[in-house]
């Protein structure tokens, strides 16, 4: 469906678990060749009977793929997601409830009812698995959205 030099996005019947290590074949253009390329699936949702799946690369993409197929209008692949948890601004030490409603190689925006400032660190904790998680990022952007602000967060 979409690919950037370390993320690929596929429609497949099989459905990979997250963390699953899988193999893509994939064909050379004018040739009968084929390029082999490994990664780690890291997001699956069901479309229709089929899945649409992400698949992190364990190296960039061979040349002779990037040259034929890439589209760089996109940087990185989008992920739709719903992870709650909570979002810590680090200057001011304001802490409030927080959802990651996509994320990419290049960051994530949160949908939060605290306001932040361009450029502020932050951190974001869930809990995964009965295990806790935390990522920091910077604040490059907010809007107000349904009552709250969605920002966007590269990672630090």
């Amino acid at each position: 469906m979409a690919m950037t030099t370390v993320d690929l996005r596929l429609f497949m019947a099989a459905n990979p678990e997250i963390g699953e290590f899988i193999k893509v074949q994939m064909s050379l253009p004018d040739s009968n060749d084929c390029v082999t390329v490994s990664g780690i699936v890291h997001w699956s949702e069901m479309r229709g009977k089929n899945h649409e799946v992400g698949v992190f690369t364990q190296q960039p993409l061979p040349h002779v793929i990037q040259d034929h197929y890439l589209n760089m209008r996109r940087q990185a692949e989008r992920y739709r997601c719903r992870v709650q948890g909570q979002i810590c601004w680090t200057r001011n030490q304001i802490e409030s409830a927080a959802v990651v409603v996509n994320y990419s190689f290049n960051g994530l925006s949160v949908r939060s009812d605290s306001a932040s400032v361009v450029d502020e660190p932050f951190t974001f904790n869930w809990v995964h698995r009965g295990l806790s998680r935390q990522i920091s990022a910077a604040a490059l952007w907010q809007i107000e959205q349904d009552g709250g602000f969605l920002i966007a967060g590269c990672p630090s």
